[in-house]
């Protein structure tokens, strides 16, 4: 048979199998990348990628919790459904057109015994002589901007070590317009994402009813 011929063949069945299983082989991709960045080992049920309507679709994702914790996840999500701007994809700058969270839950533990520890890890950064990790510089650092946001049915799960199960709290749904993670110099004017998290955060906060772990979480972290 003709080397050539060989070669198209071959090829011409690689991109069959990646046609029909490029929704599984990017599932593993992103589990795997999403699980180094968090430092949290993640599962999701699902992931179905539509390219001609540019969308993606996340079914159940689980962010597991370190282990000696309370909860089994830190994070998870019913759905998060997401619709990009495929021409940004190979730019530095990513546009999100529009990104769905539905029915998040966000678990947060305190252990307090001799010293505040949290699986967030947030009190470690509260200590003195703390210094946060450093990354190295990438020649090609990728921006993203999220067009809108919206975050929908949410609940908070905080397990403090004086009690025996989680104090469930019910979230106000949330909408933000241009989320990124430029830094305050961009003329882009959008609202960086550590402040939309501080904006949950605070959410929470407010809700929590039990006065002492209220003063707990406010000495501790430095929260108004």
């Amino acid at each position: 048979m003709n080397k050539k011929l060989i070669i198209t063949f071959l090829s011409l069945i690689v991109f069959i199998t990646l046609l029909i299983n490029h929704n599984n082989i990017l599932t593993y991709i992103f589990i795997k990348n999403f699980s180094k960045w968090t430092e949290h080992r993640t599962n999701l049920e699902s992931l179905n990628i539509n390219f001609w309507k540019q969308t993606i679709k996340i079914n159940k994702i689980e962010i597991r919790n370190k282990e000696g914790f309370f909860n089994k996840n830190v994070f998870e999500a019913e759905s998060i459904f997401i619709e990009y701007d495929y021409k940004s994809i190979l730019s530095n700058e990513v546009i999100i057109k529009k990104l769905i969270i539905n029915q998040p839950n966000f678990y947060f533990e305190i252990k307090a015994d001799k010293k505040i520890v949290d699986n967030l890890n947030l009190s470690k950064k509260t200590l003195k002589g703390y210094s946060p990790k450093i990354y190295p510089n990438k020649n090609n650092d990728k921006n993203f901007i999220i067009i809108e946001l919206y975050i929908k049915n949410s609940k908070a799960h905080i397990y403090y070590s004086k009690n025996n199960s989680n104090l469930n709290l019910n979230l106000s749904d949330m909408t933000f317009g241009k989320v990124g993670n430029l830094n305050n110099e961009s003329d882009k004017k959008t609202q960086h994402y550590k402040n939309v998290l501080e904006l949950i955060l605070k959410d929470i906060f407010m809700r929590i009813p039990d006065q002492d772990l209220k003063d707990l979480i406010r000495k501790t972290y430095k929260f108004n």
